[in-house]
C-alpha cells in the first residue's frame, strides 16, 4: 500500500497522500506521519465523506489543494501545491485507488 502511495508523490507538486477508511482511520501515508497525516485523514472525512459525497473533491487550503477520491471502502486524500489542477491529478489518484481498493476486497 506504502509503494502505491509513495508513488503519488512522483507526480509534479504533490506533497502528501493518506489513505483512509471513510469514517478516516488513516491506513497508509507517503510524505507526511504522525499527527499530521490523522489530521488530513480526518479532514477529508470530514469534508468529503457520506454526509457531503455530491460536494466537491478538492479544497483549498492555504497555499496547498486537498484533493480526494474514493470508493466505499477507502479515501485516498492527497495534498499538493495550489497550482495542481484536480482534473488532471485526479485520473492518477483513481488509479492508485483502484490498487489501494484491492487490499480491502
Amino acid at each position: 500500500m506504502d509503494d502505491e502511495l509513495l508513488g503519488l508523490l512522483e507526480y509534479d507538486g504533490v506533497l502528501s497522500a493518506v489513505a483512509t477508511s471513510p469514517d478516516g482511520l488513516v491506513v497508509g501515508t507517503a510524505g507526511v506521519t504522525g499527527d499530521d497525516a490523522e489530521i488530513l485523514g480526518a479532514a477529508g472525512s470530514l469534508l468529503f465523506g457520506p454526509a457531503n459525497k455530491n460536494g466537491p473533491d478538492v479544497l483549498n487550503v492555504g497555499s496547498g489543494t486537498v484533493h480526494v477520491v474514493r470508493d466505499d471502502d477507502v479515501f485516498l486524500v492527497v495534498l499538493s501545491e495550489a497550482t495542481v489542477p484536480h482534473e488532471a491529478l485526479e485520473p492518477v489518484m483513481l488509479e492508485s485507488l483502484e490498487s489501494l481498493g484491492s487490499v480491502f476486497d
